[in-house]
């Protein structure tokens, strides 16, 4: 409660050897539980929980809920994961689901995998594109017949090839009512 009610601005880093991920992991995450927890339960200065790799920590409620429930109390929570995949297996597909729908900003780096590049790409959205056709049939002579025709059609704004070869370095910003313009 004091990292809340205190006048100064805190900031508390806990950090865990990857090696040592599955040792410290139920440790890590009942801190992050009952810190969320208490944050998300009181006013105060403003919070911001920072979850590197979370499928490496147990399932925490906090992450499902705390996206949601904390936004109104100053608490905001960055949640990091490799793979979608990754957040499924830890969360299930409903956990999973309410994780993306209660975050704001999903910061998307280069994907590996297909369906999480399809499922991106979907959420991004369509964008429309003028299409023309020409067709020639051979008549000879002067009676060559020509067609054109235009039609509009829905293309991927981010094709989901793109998402697995964007360059090193480079991210997709994708903002909550801001879904149709993603910031490269």
């Amino acid at each position: 409660r004091a990292l809340r009610s205190g006048k100064q601005p805190v900031s508390v880093y806990i950090v865990v050897p990857p090696a040592n991920a599955d040792v410290f992991g139920s440790i890590t995450g009942a801190l992050f539980e009952l810190a969320g927890q208490m944050a998300v339960s009181s006013k105060g200065q403003p919070m911001l929980f920072l979850l590197d790799e979370v499928p490496e920590m147990p399932p925490l409620n906090i992450v499902t809920r705390g996206p949601a429930i904390g936004r109104g109390q100053g608490v905001r929570f960055v949640i990091v994961a490799q793979d979608n995949g990754q957040l499924i297996e830890r969360y299930g597909k409903t956990g999973f689901d309410t994780i993306m729908t209660t975050t704001a900003y999903k910061v998307v780096l280069t994907q590996n995998h297909p369906e999480t590049q399809a499922m991106i790409s979907r959420m991004i959205g369509n964008t429309t594109r003028r299409r023309v056709s020409k067709s020639a049939q051979a008549g000879g002579g002067l009676f060559n017949k020509t067609s054109k025709s235009e039609s509009l059609e829905g293309v991927p704004l981010v094709r989901p090839e793109d998402l697995g070869s964007m360059r090193q370095g480079n991210q997709l910003v994708i903002a909550q009512e801001f879904m149709r313009h993603p910031i490269r």
